[in-house]
């Protein structure tokens, strides 16, 4: 049970939810209590709220309430009777008017926020009434539902009932909204729009109230019966049901007061029987002010269940919230703080590159240290268990189908996710079929797998309501092709699509849940190096380790030991030798030129092995470059900063590049001019080979020749038959292959030096830091070059202003139980208390209901309100009581003296059937 509450304190409860509604209303998940009034349009519902708030609005046969109406309902204390009217989420003080100035004046601004042509929005008006003798009740008012549009209203009726369901969701889905459904006697209950919406959101009836309007309109007998039976079948308690007599468009237009349409309700209620015994047997409430004092329990119970869940839900978006912020970081700070930030992210990203060469593990700053410092783009090297949301969207659908064709497609921003994955999500607006489809398209670095589940699939409009959803748990592998799309689906068929209009927004959610690089070379052509990304998750030196792996296996492919003992090669010896036979020289002596021309032929195939390497070299260094810049430099923190880090340091390679790549010609110019070695492992090459020739008389001869199987053919008794001159052929074949052993052997060592002092150590250690201090210090004002991007400015404001708001509603709520005699801890268990399975029973139609769990607890200390009797009567009262230890209850007192009531007669079940066309509403 709760406290007794006085009417003078009821009043900052209620003022603290409303603030608190106001303070929260950017964030989806935290709500607050409020009642929502809907129903369908020409059944009463603003008479209703007229009837509630004792001033008039705006009425008619058209539709009136084009926007929500948020009316605040106080009693006045300093004894003047008044309204303020605003706008929600707008800067300008709320302006005063008088109470018969509200009707007009909520006409004004309708039309100013929704414009002319009676078009429906969700931009809520404000109005805070103050007047003597008033409940403080706070009601949301939504326009009315309707199939048909009226004259001058551009939407067809399908569209504007879509608009007004929509709408009416947003604000009755949340469990801590009150539904207080209102609808006309006179029709039948099952056919309600507003029933319909509030059974599928509600359908257990906790929180949903049913008002009857236009009573003395229906003229057959049978209303009590019909109040009955739709309790009943809606399982709603009697005591949340309510049946009023309104004032009718001809009162009104006659000029008859709110008060006295009171008292023309009270006589009216006070002369039908039928409905005075129905409220005695059954126990639901009779006339405005039954209403009213219901309405004020229920809201009163209603926040303070909610207000320890309120107060932890906003603790822990604070935390996510200031988070944010901190990833954000804080906006830039002067010319000299700008300059220090960016020689501090230079540093970061040298000093890494260096480790990576070096051997030693990278270390990726988690901040950026430093006033106006920005840590958003920390992040680690694995995007294992990495989410990403993408969003992209159309402004006017309906427009973008008839301009272009079908198969043309919207992309979002691209998601860079660490390890180099890059997410865009891709919007169909008119595909094949005529309809809306959409898909994840994913860009891998080379040699990377990876498995990612699309956790789901929204398309949205613009007010936030739901137009189809697609969820997927089933893990898909995505490799490192150049670019691929998975989970396509429609989202919308094409006849639904056609009739789509205004704002649609595609969101796509993401988890990447596992990634492997494979250690793979892919040769180029016939013997080209793999062009690598910076070496996945390996170090920067083990890239270059493998890239120079790469080099040697290459240019060992290129002429193969067993090509020198070849007959193809013998012959071509001895076609050379033959062309300069008879030279001078010992008997069966060579011309030198032999030779000479031999490897100059070899060696034509060594400059694009070369040039491959040291492409593959700048290609790796370029990838690790890029790759650590992305994780230090955020692309959204400083955009600028960024492009200016890579165009400067590609500049660089460039440059570099050029320079290894001239001086590995040269090499192969000193190769070129003369035959030269002075290393003893020429000689010992062909010694070598000298004694595998003669093996045949050595004891281990089959051992060698299944080693280099092609010197079998070279055997000694062969050699014996042969002539000076062939004898002399076959020397000269060791003695090529020998030379160009060693020509390789010392080519590959120097080339290799080349590339890595000129693509990494030389430009790592000594130029790269020089050049990015000078392209920095040249690129002009410095707080320019470091501005983050406008989208992430504009989060940072947002952010910032959310987490001031959330602030300030938990201050008010940490204090608000203090100054209202209660603790959130006492309410946190009471409101347990209230909602547990024991405190709820099902209705019964032979007896009246439990009190559900957001009901009152009768007891003494309020002034009571009327069930069933009419106002001249005396009352049973249901007073309004907080208190723990609780006083008998006089209405369950009278409710059991009362006679049981009958069972109702069988009826259908009242079950949700959405209009046609509204199936997905919100789906």
């Amino acid at each position: 049970m709760l406290n007794s509450l006085s009417k003078e304190r009821i009043r900052p409860l209620v003022e603290l939810n409303d603030r608190i509604n106001a303070l929260t209303k950017e964030e989806g998940s935290i709500n607050s209590t409020r009642i929502v009034v809907v129903g369908d349009q020409s059944h009463g519902k603003s008479s209703l709220l007229e009837a509630l708030s004792g001033v008039d609005l705006p009425r008619g046969e058209d539709i009136k309430t084009r926007v929500p109406l948020v009316m605040q309902l106080r009693e006045s204390t300093d004894g003047t009777e008044y309204a303020l009217i605003s706008v929600e989420g707008q800067s300008e003080p709320p302006e005063r008017i008088t109470l018969d100035a509200v009707a007009s004046k909520v006409d004004e601004v309708t039309a100013r926020l929704a414009g002319s042509e009676k078009a429906v929005k969700d931009m809520p008006i404000e109005l805070k009434v103050f007047r003597l003798d008033q409940d403080d009740l706070t009601l949301i008012d939504l326009p009315g539902i309707t199939r048909i549009a009226r004259d001058g209203q551009q939407v067809d009726g399908k569209e504007l009932e879509r608009l007004i369901l929509r709408m009416s969701r947003r604000y009755c889905e949340p469990q801590e909204s009150v539904i207080l459904n209102v609808v006309s006697a006179m029709v039948d209950f099952s056919t309600s729009a507003s029933l319909q919406l509030s059974q599928e959101l509600d359908p257990t009836s906790r929180r949903t109230l049913l008002c009857v309007t236009k009573i003395d309109q229906h003229a057959e007998e049978g209303l009590a019966k019909k109040l009955k039976v739709a309790a009943s079948q809606m399982r709603l308690r009697p005591e949340r049901v309510f049946a009023v007599r309104n004032r009718k468009q001809q009162e009104n237009e006659g000029q008859v007061s709110l008060l006295d349409a009171r008292q023309r309700e009270s006589d009216f209620l006070s002369a039908h029987d039928e409905l005075q015994a129905g409220a005695k047997q059954c126990g639901y409430g009779l006339g405005v002010a039954a209403l009213s004092a219901s309405l004020v329990d229920i809201q009163i119970e209603r926040i303070q269940e909610t207000l320890p869940a309120t107060y932890g839900r906003i603790a822990a978006r604070l935390g996510e919230l200031r988070r944010r912020s901190s990833e954000i970081g804080q906006p830039l700070g002067d010319e000299l703080s700008c300059r220090l930030l960016a020689i501090q992210l230079i540093d970061q990203c040298v000093d890494s590159l260096a480790r990576e060469r070096s051997g030693r593990v990278a270390v990726v700053s988690s901040s950026a240290v430093g006033d106006g410092g920005s840590a958003a783009g920390a992040r680690q090297a694995s995007p294992v268990g990495e989410t990403a949301e993408l969003t992209v969207s159309i402004s006017a659908i309906e427009k973008w189908r008839k301009e272009h064709k079908a198969g043309e497609t919207v992309r979002s921003e691209a998601e860079h996710l660490p390890g180099g994955l890059q997410l865009t999500a891709v919007l169909y607006p008119k595909s094949s079929t005529e309809g809306i489809g959409g898909y994840l398209e994913a860009v891998l670095p080379a040699r990377c797998a990876a498995v990612m589940i699309i956790v789901q699939m929204d398309l949205v409009s613009a007010d936030g309501a739901t137009i189809s959803t697609k969820s997927n748990a089933q893990a898909e592998r995505w490799t490192s092709e150049l670019r691929q799309g998975r989970g396509w689906n429609e989202l919308v068929a094409s006849q639904k699509a056609r009739e789509l209009t205004g704002e649609v927004e595609l969101c796509i959610s993401a988890y990447v849940e596992s990634v492997e690089w494979v250690d793979e070379v892919a040769a180029g052509g016939d013997n080209g190096d793999s062009v690598e990304d910076g070496g996945g998750d390996k170090l920067l030196c083990a890239t270059l380790s493998d890239l120079d792996e790469a080099f040697t296996a290459n240019v060992d492919r290129l002429h193969p030991e067993r090509s020198f003992f070849s007959a193809a090669f013998a012959a071509r010896l001895s076609a050379e030798a033959d062309a300069r036979r008879g030279a001078a020289g010992l008997p069966g002596a060579i011309a030198p030129e032999v030779p000479i021309g031999i490897l100059r032929d070899l060696r034509k195939k060594l400059p694009g092995a070369i040039t491959r390497h040291v492409s593959a070299i700048s290609a790796a260094v370029r990838a690790k470059i890029e790759r650590v810049v992305a994780e230090l430099v955020d692309a959204t923190s400083h955009p600028r900063f960024r492009r200016l880090l890579l165009q400067s340091a590609s500049a660089l390679l460039v440059e570099r590049t050029a320079s290894a790549q001239a001086e590995c010609a040269r090499l192969l110019e000193y190769e070129g001019a003369e035959l030269h070695t002075s290393n003893h492992y020429y000689m010992d090459i062909v010694q070598q080979l000298r004694r595998d020739i003669l093996a045949e008389k050595h004891p281990d001869a089959k051992a060698v020749w299944s080693e280099r199987p092609f010197l079998q053919h070279l055997n000694f008794e062969a050699l014996k038959k042969q002539s000076n001159r062939e004898q002399e052929l076959v020397d000269l074949q060791i003695k090529t292959f020998a030379y160009w052993k060693t020509l390789k052997k010392r080519l590959i060592d120097y080339v290799q030096m080349a590339a890595r002092c000129n693509l990494s150590t030389e430009l790592l250690n000594a130029r790269l830091k020089p050049a990015l201090l000078i392209s920095t210090e040249s690129a002009g004002k410095m707080r320019t070059l470091m501005a983050p991007d406008e989208r992430l400015e504009r989060e940072r404001i947002d952010v910032a202003k959310r987490i001031q708001a959330l602030e300030e509603a938990h201050q008010l709520l940490a204090a608000a139980p203090a100054s209202l005699g209660l603790s959130l801890e006492e309410l946190a268990q009471r409101s347990k208390t209230a909602s547990s399975p024991t405190a709820e029973r099902k209705p019964s139609p032979e007896a009246a209901p439990a009190p559900a769990p957001f009901s009152f607890a009768p007891g003494a200390a309020k002034s009571s309100f009327t069930f069933g009797v009419p106002a001249a009567a005396s009352p049973v009262a249901a007073p309004f009581n907080f208190g723990a230890a609780p006083a008998p209850s006089a209405l369950a007192a009278a409710k059991a003296a009362l006679p049981p009531a009958p069972a109702p007669e069988a009826a259908p079940t009242f079950t949700y059937k959405p209009p046609a066309g509204i199936n997905s509403v919100g789906s």
